[in-house]
């Protein structure tokens, strides 16, 4: 099996997308395909780039703010009560 890098990745006309973003469109699909997917942010919600899964599912959307271990404990009675954090 070739493990190399594609020799174009670092040429001009190859467009580099960063890794995020399809983070945020797979939560998106995600979203879609299941309703038990909640998606939970600790303030980094453009960061992450979830923001089109808040726009298009708000009730499965939680800005929990600056408060990443609040969010762990949230994350987990979400999973106890059988949501997909």
């Amino acid at each position: 099996m070739n493990k190399t890098l594609n020799p174009k990745l670092f040429e001009k006309d190859v467009e580099q997308i960063p890794t995020r973003n399809g983070y945020g469109e797979g939560v998106v699909e995600l979203g879609e395909k299941n309703p038990k997917v909640v998606v939970l942010t600790g303030d980094l919600k453009e960061s992450t780039r979830v923001e089109e899964f808040a726009k298009k599912f708000p009730e499965r959307f939680i800005e929990c703010g600056v408060a990443e271990q609040n969010m762990m404990g949230i994350a987990a009675g979400l999973a106890a009560a059988g949501k997909i954090p």
